[in-house]
């Protein structure tokens, strides 16, 4: 059930507030209505440590940008070679990378969404998609390069492709990405044995 509050004023029935000036004495005696108790959250006390984390800065990374400067940072964080890394961007599940067999670290992650994402999408690997898919990726394609070229040929540069043909300005990994060309997170899932790649 979905809780509502709705304001209103009803005045008092005649005679329930038989002396106004008690009532009036006695509330600016600081008397206080309390709200009924309710499960309370434990807070976690901060750190008085007021230096910015080396990893404030890390994120949003941009996948189409050099990323050596990271390297570093994103090499501590191993990676299990059974873990499923899920690609979530803000609103839905995108896709999935398995890890290769031995630790992975988040960099060399990282570095293949990369090599994915400015590399050229190959025709073989789109039609071994599913209808929904498809759809999504041709749609980030058309929509991508409006903005460049306008869309009418934006759609003779999905026709070619669609037609085996390779163009410099075809369709390229990071609109397997859905255009999302940012990565905000890589997070261990506690407990499932997975790790979920945030984009936008």
């Amino acid at each position: 059930m979905v809780w509502t509050y709705r304001a209103e004023f009803v005045p008092p029935p005649a005679g329930l507030c038989l002396n106004p000036r008690y009532f009036i004495e006695h509330q600016s005696l600081g008397y206080q209505l309390l709200p009924p108790r309710a499960p309370q959250i434990r807070s976690i006390p901060l750190s008085p440590d007021t230096r910015a984390m080396e990893t404030r800065s890390l994120f949003p990374l941009a996948i189409t940008a050099d990323l050596s400067h990271v390297t570093s940072l994103l090499s501590t964080f191993k990676i299990p070679s059974s873990t499923t890394i899920h690609i979530h961007d803000t609103t839905a599940h995108i896709g999935d990378i398995r890890a290769y067999p031995g630790a992975q670290t988040a960099f060399e992650i990282v570095h293949f969404v990369q090599r994915t994402a400015c590399g050229p999408l190959d025709l073989e690997t789109y039609q071994s998609l599913s209808l929904r898919t498809k759809a999504a990726i041709e749609d980030a394609f058309v929509r991508r390069m409006t903005q460049t070229i306008g869309p009418r040929v934006a759609h003779q540069l999905w026709s070619l492709f669609m037609g085996g043909h390779d163009h410099p300005s075809g369709p390229c990994g990071a609109d397997l990405l859905l255009g999302n060309t940012n990565i905000w997170s890589l997070d261990a899932v506690p407990g499932s044995g997975m790790c979920c790649l945030h984009v936008a």
